[in-house]
């Protein structure tokens, strides 16, 4: 696992609150870390699968 996909692997832990779900916050900084580069698809889905990609792709164009 490389450093940035522990980075996002901690995000998922901390933010995981009822019904594990992820904070606004949270898909916001993934959504951030997707633009600048930080982060690639291939990072969230080997953390937290499609699903993550699918849901900060559904944020990502919700902002936009």
């Amino acid at each position: 696992m490389s450093e940035m996909q522990k980075t996002i692997a901690q995000y998922v832990l901390r933010s995981a609150g009822t019904a594990n779900h992820l904070s606004d916050y949270t898909v916001t900084r993934f959504v951030g870390m997707t633009e600048t580069g930080e982060a690639t698809w291939d990072d969230f889905r080997v953390v937290g699968g499609q699903e993550l990609v699918d849901l900060i792709r559904e944020r990502w164009e919700a902002i936009k």
